[in-house]
């Protein structure tokens, strides 16, 4: 495996680390992927005993003009185009926060979920599901 593709790979579990120590301090069980590239990443259970299949994402800053925006690619390549049965829930990591979207909503809105930007005043849509790891 290449350098950069290596690297990718551990951002993604650090990612995915981050994510199900958030879903455990929030009381959830977590149950893991045995393999690394599947649909779901992890499996999370509530007090309730209600499942949640989890997808997680690491958010990367990309520049649009003289602004630059977080940004979660929903269909992040060719190989990979999610179904809207695919998991429940879209969780994206950037260093000490975690947005946990319902999939549904994101599935059925864009293709790149904008999350924070650098242009003064710019609110984003999804801060009602942003939490702090």
């Amino acid at each position: 495996m290449n350098k950069k593709k290596r690297q990718g790979h551990l951002t993604g579990a650090i990612s995915e680390l981050k994510a199900a120590t958030w879903f455990l301090q929030q009381g959830y069980e977590v149950f893991t992927a045995v393999l690394p590239q599947t649909r779901t990443d992890m499996v999370v259970l509530d007090k309730e005993g209600k499942t949640f299949r989890v997808q997680v994402k690491t958010a990367t800053w990309s520049k649009a003009g003289k602004w630059s925006y977080l940004q979660s690619r929903v269909h992040p390549c060719k190989s990979t185009d999610y179904e809207e049965e695919d998991f429940d829930l879209w969780c994206v990591v950037y260093d000490d926060v975690i947005w946990v979207i319902p999939w549904k909503e994101v599935f059925h809105s864009t293709t790149n979920l904008c999350l924070a930007g650098s242009k003064p005043g710019y609110q984003g849509q999804w801060d009602q599901y942003k939490y702090s790891i």
